[in-house]
């Protein structure tokens, strides 16, 4: 079994232009660094995980929900939230223990073959600065993209500026 190098590395979103360099740098460094190891047994890689539902997000959730009108109990907030911030195509926020399992699978006998590899653990989301600022102002705004979309389709990415048609 190999060995491993690799970390965990947020999702870029635009609203956080400050932060998004470093764990992107991440993504090259794991497949830099795969390269480096090259006949070591030792793989490189990253995690990257969407919005997981800690203690920390829940409470931050169920604060900002009676501005938002997204309900008073978890049961009604939760899908709202989801829906109003963090679009996916699970419909829900990821569990640690689903992070841990992917670690774990980079980690164990099947990812043998995987190196420089980024594991986008987020439920298909990926959301523009334009989609995310409307819906953070009750706006519908420009649709969100999936991870699984062609880059022919991804359009209106950021500030409605067509990156393809």
């Amino acid at each position: 079994m190999p060995a491993f190098v690799g970390g965990l590395a947020s999702q870029p979103m635009d609203t956080r232009p400050q932060y998004d360099p470093t764990p992107a740098a991440r993504y090259d460094l794991a497949a830099s660094l795969a390269h480096e190891l090259k006949g070591t047994g030792v793989a490189s890689n990253v995690v990257s995980p969407g919005a997981v539902l800690v203690e920390a997000t829940k409470e931050l959730v169920t604060r900002i929900s009676p501005a938002r009108g997204w309900g008073d109990m978890w049961e009604e907030i939760r899908p709202n939230a989801v829906s109003a911030l963090i679009p996916n195509d699970q419909e829900r926020f990821g569990e640690p223990d689903e992070m841990a399992a992917a670690v774990a699978y980079l980690c164990g006998g099947y990812a043998q073959y995987v190196s420089g590899a980024t594991i986008r653990a987020g439920g298909g989301l990926k959301v523009s600065r334009a989609a995310f600022c409307a819906r953070r102002n009750g706006e519908p705004g420009p649709r969100a993209v999936r991870d699984t979309e062609p880059a022919s389709k991804i359009t209106e990415i950021h500030d409605h500026e067509t990156l393809a048609a």
